[in-house]
């Protein structure tokens, strides 16, 4: 009876996982022929559709996921999937907990950022760069001045923000497929200091530091890639930590405020920050913002205060203890705190708490929660 239920099973095994194959090769079929369509097929496009069979099938994984001898540095959520650098390693997950790839890379300063299925490797300080889907390499090249910082699009576009020697600083553009030098934006005065990327590869905003009195000032320029032009340039009495593009529209989180530029570089909206440190920020993919303020000396002070994308205010959280770092996706928000992790939705209110250990390095969800730890991955259960 046992083999005749063991069968049974096998049986409808194989006839989930020929269905599941059958549904992902008419899609895989429907992206190649878009793409033609488009005439939007380059080298890295095969690449990408042997990386998401390699994704969707791979076996085995399981948590905990152990990162080896190296603490993790960095972690950045993507498509099904995670990525960690640590300091002698690039390795991505996918959400069962499977290795996908292990790369040593020999850097002195690495850093990532992440979008999608593309995972942007560099290092700091000098002019490497390396481009990975979660798989595999893309592109390895070389940026013409030491790097900064850099971000990738969805659609595989970089924007790196480099050291000059003519210029205070300029921004490199490359495109995806070749990774050809699509353009370069100079800048003329104040220290570089970071890049954000609109998510379909069009425009980037170039950040800059420069000191006015007895404080530092950000200049906030926005260049079109397609118009190879500035889009604005603007300075505001803050350091900014944060910014992202909403349609025609430049969302600018600072220190001290959040702003909403449109596209001439006027200020549409605003709204202003207790006049108390910043803790953490965390943006959603519906672009929601929530920024933490207060002194983790002093948890009884800490608030987090929920905006939408238009800077309205959605809640205030208070008493939420220790924050050491935060999370947002699907209308909820994770809290790290001292060895656990709050759960709440956009109205501030606490749905359930998950423990966790006091060295976590950083919280996502990726069909539930995951935690990141000094020598592992874990994935939490509710208290």
């Amino acid at each position: 009876m046992s083999d005749e239920i063991t069968a049974a099973r096998r049986k409808k095994r194989r006839r989930y996982n020929l269905k599941r194959f059958s549904v992902f090769t008419v899609a895989l079929v429907v992206v190649v022929v878009a793409a033609m369509v488009v005439n939007a097929v380059t080298k890295t496009t095969f690449l990408d559709i042997g990386d998401w069979f390699t994704v969707v099938f791979k076996g085995g994984g399981g948590y905990p996921a152990e990162l080896g001898d190296n603490v993790p540095l960095q972690v950045e959520r993507i498509s099904m999937s995670y990525a960690v650098v640590t300091e002698k390693q690039l390795l991505t997950y996918s959400s069962s907990g499977a290795r996908l790839l292990d790369v040593t890379h020999g850097y002195l300063n690495p850093c990532i950022d992440a979008n999608e299925n593309r995972i942007l490797l560099y290092n700091a300080g000098s002019r490497d760069i390396s481009l990975y889907n979660r798989s595999r390499l893309i592109s390895e090249f070389k940026t013409e001045y030491g790097i900064i910082n850099a971000k990738v699009a969805n659609d595989g576009t970089v924007a790196v923000l480099t050291k000059s020697d003519l210029y205070t600083c300029q921004m490199e553009i490359y495109r995806n497929g070749t990774y050809d030098r699509l353009m370069t934006w100079k800048g003329y005065n104040g220290f570089p200091f970071a890049v954000y990327i609109k998510d379909d590869g069009s425009a980037a905003a170039a950040i800059r530091v420069v000191a006015r009195g007895e404080g530092l000032c950000s200049i906030i320029t926005s260049v079109d890639f397609n118009k190879k032009a500035e889009q604005f340039e603007v300075e505001v009495n803050d350091l900014v930590i944060g910014a992202f593009y909403d349609g025609g529209n430049l969302v600018v989180i600072t220190d001290r405020a959040a702003y909403v530029y449109n596209k001439e570089g006027h200020v549409g909206t605003s709204y202003k920050f207790p006049d108390v440190p910043v803790l953490s920020l965390a943006v959603d993919d519906s672009q929601n913002i929530s920024v933490a303020f207060g002194d983790n000396h002093q948890n009884a002070v800490n608030r987090i205060i929920i905006l939408a994308k238009s800077l309205k205010e959605k809640c205030v959280i208070e008493e939420c203890g220790a924050v050491k770092g935060m999370y947002m996706d699907a209308g909820k928000l994770w809290v790290l705190g001292e060895r656990i992790v709050g759960e709440y939705d956009l109205n501030g209110k606490l749905k359930q708490q998950f423990a966790t250990g006091a060295n976590t390095v950083a919280i996502f969800d990726l069909n539930g929660l995951i935690a990141v730890m000094p020598d592992r991955v874990e994935r939490l259960k509710a208290t």
